[in-house]
């Protein structure tokens, strides 16, 4: 892998083409090299999801000439990057789990394909349970009789394999790992019926796996780990490793890198310039006062500059405005039922969804689909939007781009939006983050 700088993960595209949908052999050419930059935010921020993806035109936009071909017909369409490749090449400190972290169990959508009846199961393990471990020790067999003919003695038995405290595991459902595993290790589980078997890894070997890019351990020691009473198989498949998908592991590791917070929000430090600066006033660490000289008398200063949000927010007082005191106040606004902003890398800054609704998710596609949309309205010769809403039943929803920040903003079921008032806080809120 080749490497980058520290905030860069530099990945082939060779690597990156091997992974493309049929429909893309079309635009590739017969020799493919080069490497293509990945932020490592952009790859920190989407690991939750089990995968990351970019769009096919910031690959073409990276590419040596020649690599694909002058056609910008799938330039938005979702690419997913080689995930193993990814955490191979990122800092292991960014992936290093934070200390005194207990189990998470797999979330109830994450379930196997082998369910009974061609139904997903998607019972896990009850929280706070520890596995549950055979300690007996083998059921001893009467000798059967032997020749005289000295006999070479029966080697040892492997050594039992180290189990996770308890409290520092991370808990699966079996099903929803051993779905491209071979065949003989599926009729292990089936002839067992550990179907709907919990499997306990140990944390501290998936922190060391993870770091590599690959999730793998023996049959013998995931069958260890099992919550069934006295597991056995064939000592024929104990050493088989098996490779555990990342698309079910990488999400719940990367859950336990997070702190338990009241509301997902960006503490900002306060040594850290505002995202919403007062026009005409310097944010962040005032500098020291500079020693008093002789001057001589200036013309009056020119008038302050107009505090919009504070008169759009009806507090005309205050100048100093945090993301989070916006999407307070815009929830405030009639017919608005929710609102959030987002980095345009996709990072969530302020703000919460009511449930169902993700609002990290949401936050991850605000400039995708600001971005696609507009692509769009300027081929068609209507121009760059100013703004977007959209109609989901009875549930209207309007997106701007302020700057450099997206502004999202949910109304309530068959209510209107304050339109021109949302129009005058996105522009103003452009000023400020350009």
């Amino acid at each position: 892998m080749p490497a980058g700088a520290d905030d860069t993960i530099l990945l082939l595209l060779s690597d990156i083409v091997a992974r493309l949908p049929d429909s893309f052999a079309p635009l590739v050419s017969s020799s493919v090299t080069g490497t293509f930059p990945l932020p490592v935010k952009t790859a920190l921020g989407q690991l939750h999801s089990g995968a990351v993806r970019i769009s096919f035109g910031q690959i073409r936009q990276f590419a040596p000439p020649g690599t694909f071909a002058n056609n910008a017909s799938l330039d938005d369409s979702l690419v997913e990057l080689p995930l193993p490749k990814i955490l191979a090449a990122m800092n292991p400190a960014l992936l290093a789990r934070r200390p005194g972290q207990t189990q998470v169990e797999v979330p109830k959508d994450i379930s196997g394909v082998f369910g009974s009846k061609g139904r997903a199961s998607a019972r896990v393990a009850a929280p706070g349970a520890a596995p549950v471990v055979s300690t007996a020790p083998p059921i001893p067999v009467a000798p059967k009789p032997v020749s005289v003919v000295p006999q070479k003695p029966a080697a040892p038995a492997p050594p039992p394999v180290p189990l996770a405290p308890a409290g520092d595991a991370l808990i699966v459902r079996l099903s929803a790992l051993y779905e491209y595993w071979p065949e003989t290790i599926r009729q292990d589980i089936a002839q067992s019926n550990w179907s709907d078997a919990s499997v306990s890894l140990p944390m501290n070997r998936l922190d060391a796996a993870m770091k590599t890019g690959r999730v793998a351990f023996t049959w013998g020691e995931l069958v260890q780990w099992l919550d069934v009473s006295s597991p056995s198989i064939s000592p024929l498949h104990r050493e088989k490793s098996l490779e555990l998908p990342l698309k079910v592991i990488a999400p719940l590791f990367m859950a336990q890198q997070r702190a338990p917070v009241i509301q997902k929000n960006i503490a900002v430090d306060g040594n850290v310039p505002n995202l919403f600066p007062v026009p005409g006033k310097t944010s962040g660490r005032a500098a020291p006062a500079p020693a008093p000289v002789a001057v001589s008398p200036a013309p009056a200063a020119a008038a302050a500059p107009a505090n919009v949000l504070g008169e759009i927010f009806g507090q005309p007082a205050k100048t100093d405005w945090s993301p989070q005191d916006i999407t307070q106040k815009i929830n405030a606004l009639p017919g608005v039922a929710a609102s959030l902003i987002a980095m345009s890398d996709g990072l969530l800054v302020a703000g919460v969804l009511p449930p169902p609704l993700k609002s990290e998710t949401m936050a991850a596609f605000l400039p995708q689909i600001f971005g696609r949309l507009a692509h769009y309205s300027v081929e068609i010769q209507l121009g760059p939007p100013a703004a977007l809403t959209l109609l989901a039943g009875q549930t209207p929803c309007a997106i701007f781009k302020t700057g450099a920040l997206y502004l999202a903003v949910l109304g309530k079921p068959g209510a209107t939006l304050p339109d021109a008032l949302l129009q005058r806080l996105a522009a103003e809120l452009a000023k400020r983050n350009q």
